[in-house]
Order: structure tokens, then sequence, then C-alpha cells
């Protein structure tokens, strides 16, 4: 999900504002390097012992700085 950056939100919405809670995670993995329109970035990928072993995959780019442009 991609939401427009508002500079005088604090901490600009996204996940700050995310209602899920996500002390439950276990390990992360890192994943391949991929592309997210023009941007690269690296898929660090989460299992949810809570959720019946529900996976995430978070891209972080990995130039800048590191933000989340894709969350699956």
């Amino acid at each position: 999900m991609r939401t427009p950056v508002d500079p005088d939100s604090p901490g600009g919405g996204g996940l700050t504002s995310c209602e899920r809670p996500f002390d439950s995670f276990g390990t992360a993995k890192k994943g391949g390097s991929i592309r997210v329109g023009d941007t690269r970035a690296v898929e660090v990928i989460v299992t949810d012992e809570a959720d019946k072993e529900g996976t995430y995959t978070f891209s972080i780019a990995q130039e800048g700085e590191p933000y989340l442009p894709k969350t699956v």
C-alpha cells in the first residue's frame, strides 16, 4: 500500500499508525533483492507464530534512507 507523504505529519502515518501489533513475530529471514518500481529493495520475510504461521514480506529500500516501499 502506498500512502502520500505529509512532511507536517509526525511519523508520516504508515506503520506508525497501524493498529496491528507487531510484537508476536518470530525470527526475520533475509530474502532476495527485488525492484519495487524504480527502487531497489531487499525482502525481509517474517513468520507470525501467533497467526497460524502466516508470513509477512517487508521490502526495505536499499538506496537512501530505508523505508518500506512494499509490504505483503
